[in-house]
């Protein structure tokens, strides 16, 4: 579960400029961050990677709306 989490959350980092597609890969890999976190730092550190992808997105995702609504 610790080297999926760590795979979604790099995924989720590349595509962050995807709305939904970062989001669903950074809160997949949270997700099977918190199952495996008993097997260790690779767990841990695919947990820390996918909340920094989700919020990286999260905030892409802001940014563009309010670019769009200032229009």
């Amino acid at each position: 579960m610790g080297i999926a989490s760590l795979i979604l959350g790099i995924c989720s980092i590349v595509f962050c400029w995807f709305p939904y597609l970062g989001l669903f890969l950074g809160i997949g890999g949270i997700i099977l961050g918190a199952i495996g976190k008993k097997n260790g730092g690779v767990a841990q550190a695919g947990m820390i990677v996918s909340i920094i992808g989700t919020a990286i997105t999260t905030i892409s995702w802001i940014a563009c709306v309010a670019c769009a609504l200032s229009l």
